[in-house]
């Protein structure tokens, strides 16, 4: 059996030939967006003070795992239901999180025709 990536546009199929003793059978399907945000922490974990701070870095992949460098586009961070618009400088950009409430809380970060990321941090007393 062989694999190949096939991109078209923002997807990525994966086309893959079977071949067996009486015949060879070509398959393609679906693999996932051709980019993909990361989301990483400093802190899992912050005291819910207000001013203990957790620092969120989304960084944009592409399909092989590969960090893209030199992307500047827009990415979209969601914290709690408010959001706020940034520019990636060199495929990265990073936010502060604080928080005054005993929760979870649920940051994505999103793009159009970009796979979301997510990360969760705990504010604790």
């Amino acid at each position: 059996m062989t694999s190949n990536f096939i991109v078209q546009g923002d997807s990525v199929y994966k086309s893959e030939e079977i071949v067996t003793d009486t015949q060879t059978v070509s398959i393609t399907s679906y693999y996932d967006q051709a980019t993909h945000i990361r989301l990483s922490t400093d802190k899992e974990t912050i005291l819910s003070n207000g001013t203990d701070v957790a620092t969120v870095t989304a960084r944009l992949y592409n399909y092989e795992g590969q960090y893209q460098v030199g992307s500047n586009d827009s990415v979209t961070f969601s914290i709690d239901g408010a959001e706020q618009t940034l520019s990636l400088i060199d495929g990265q950009v990073s936010i502060e999180v604080t928080s005054d409430v005993v929760d979870d809380i649920l940051i994505t970060c999103h793009a159009p025709n970009v796979r979301i990321g997510e990360v969760v941090i705990r504010a604790q007393t």
